[in-house]
């Protein structure tokens, strides 16, 4: 789907058993690469999918049920299942590259972010994968996804884009299953950069890696960008290291009134957050609520 003026609607819908491979006929470096959304591929316009089930589709590069590139898309009330990246397919569920895209009332769930066997390279996203535009997620649920590498339930790789989640739980996704995993980190979720919100949510029962090479942070990992949790319960996760949240040193993560159990990585802390203006360089961890027995 694509061109500006275009405005799609789409209602009561299967979209299943689709493959988008990648045939290298595309110049890696013009950020066009073939083999993405495997159900379906959103490149402008105004599109929206009511009540749909996307599933069972593979794309080689990005998305294997849906890849959104640019444009304005809704998503309500839609089940995205059991589609895969393969053979290095990075967003195995969705890929959003841009555009301004809602969730609302959806459940993503036991999509796959594969490796590619033959250069024993493993990749990211099982459920989610943000690397740029404004995107938000309502009441919705991310479960049950996998990632070879990282990011099983989410990945957000990119300063450029902007997450609000509100009322989703994100539960029971693992990261770093397979033996060529290179990090195996952020079960939950992977935050390498960009700004993330956090309202009333639930992360849970997710895992990283604990194999070799272990994995950290198996609620969450912020590895970079600036991160706000609202009101959030974050508990019962697995990884070698920080088990509910691993935190690098050059992030901001805010919390208020949020309950973290015990099993944090994280540097210094301190009473209160500081302004958005404060220079990366100084960024670290910043705590406004206590971290819980």
């Amino acid at each position: 789907m694509s061109g500006k003026s275009t405005v799609v609607i789409v209602t009561d819908c299967n979209i299943y058993g689709c493959e988008a491979p990648r045939f290298l006929t595309a110049n890696p470096g013009d950020g066009k690469l073939d083999g993405f959304g495997g159900g379906v591929a959103v490149l402008s316009g105004t599109v929206s999918f009511t009540r749909c089930h996307i599933y069972s589709n593979d794309a080689q590069t990005w998305g294997g049920g849906v890849f959104i590139e640019d444009g304005s898309v809704t998503l309500t009330s839609c089940d995205i299942h059991s589609n895969t990246g393969f053979f290095g397919g990075q967003g195995g569920g969705v890929e959003i590259t841009g555009g301004t895209v809602d969730f609302l009332d959806c459940d993503i769930y036991q999509n796959d972010a594969s490796c590619d066997h033959l250069l024993k390279i493993c990749y990211n996203g099982g459920g989610i994968e943000v690397r740029g535009g404004t995107v938000s997620l309502s009441n919705c649920n991310i479960y049950g996804n996998t990632a070879s590498n990282s990011g099983a339930g989410i990945l957000i790789s990119s300063g450029g884009a902007t997450v609000t989640f509100t009322d989703c739980d994100i539960y029971g996704n693992s990261a770093g299953y397979h033996e060529y995993a290179q990090s195996g980190s952020g079960g939950g979720i992977q935050i390498r950069d960009g700004d993330v919100t956090f309202n009333a949510c639930g992360i849970y029962d997710n895992k990283a890696s604990s194999s070799d090479p272990a994995g950290v942070g198996g609620g969450i990992d912020v590895l970079g960008g600036t991160v706000k949790l609202n009101g959030c319960n974050i508990y019962e996760n697995e990884a070698s290291s920080g088990a509910n949240m691993h935190v690098a040193a050059e992030s901001l993560v805010c919390l208020f009134e949020t309950d973290l159990m015990v099993g944090t990585t994280a540097g210094q802390t301190s009473s209160a957050c500081p302004p958005s203006a404060l220079d990366k360089s100084d960024r670290r961890l910043l705590f406004s609520a206590a971290l819980g027995a």
